[in-house]
């Protein structure tokens, strides 16, 4: 049970609904609260003291705040409308901040990989657009203060009329340090170290409705597409 516990709060495929669950947890042995609890330290970083936690209480407190955010997938059941990569697919691209690498590991889980980190998370379908996008995206919330590094991402496509509206849209905003390519493929990151947080945009730029095939300031060599 420890171990299953385990797995689901690391694969963030429980919800806070599940919240009775951990009361109920009264009938393990203590063996195996401690086990849970330190396996779940040992994923989120947590200092070494709350291994030497050992009531029911606060245990079951642990396991909560663990569950709170997990499982966007169960928050919305409709599949993602508007997303860029497909199953197995992952880009790289490189900044000022370095390379990082995001990869789909299923329909809403992606991976990212930078500075030998790696972090997967679930991330929410949007059910509208959101300034021009109806992918899906993560707020960042997941893990709230429980060890880890913060992912506020987005995947989605954006749509513009001519090249020049997307001239226009680069311009503006935190995309202006967006590298792509010529096919529209582009991705804008950053961190925010002060709040522990990675910044990461992959968007499919369509042009009329269609993949373009030159757009002024691509950079080919900068971002890659891996399948």
């Amino acid at each position: 049970v420890a171990f299953s516990l385990r797995r689901c709060v690391r694969n963030s495929s429980l919800s806070i609904g599940l919240f009775p669950l951990c009361v109920t947890l009264r009938t393990l042995r203590d063996a195996n609260l401690l086990f849970l609890l330190s396996a779940i330290c040992q994923d989120y970083h947590l200092p070494p003291f709350f291994f030497r936690m050992k009531t029911l209480s606060t245990v079951s407190i642990v396991i909560a705040l663990s569950l709170v955010g997990c499982a966007p997938e169960l928050w919305n059941h409709d599949a993602p409308k508007e997303i860029v990569l497909k199953p197995g697919e992952s880009v790289s691209a490189t900044n000022k901040h370095g390379t990082m690498t995001v990869t789909n590991i299923s329909t809403l889980r992606r991976k990212y990989a930078w500075d030998h980190t790696v972090k997967t998370i679930s991330l929410i379908p949007r059910d509208k657009r959101w300034y021009g996008s109806l992918g899906m995206y993560s707020p960042g919330d997941q893990y709230f203060g429980i060890g880890g590094i913060r992912i506020v991402a987005e995947e989605g496509e954006q749509h513009f009329k001519s090249v020049d509206d997307f001239l226009k849209w680069r311009s503006e905003g935190w995309q202006i340090s967006m590298v792509y390519n010529n096919s529209g493929l582009g991705m804008v990151w950053s961190t925010t170290p002060s709040r522990n947080q990675v910044n990461v945009d992959v968007w499919q730029i369509l042009i009329a409705g269609k993949i373009p095939k030159h757009l002024p300031g691509a950079q080919n060599s900068a971002i890659k597409l891996v399948r």
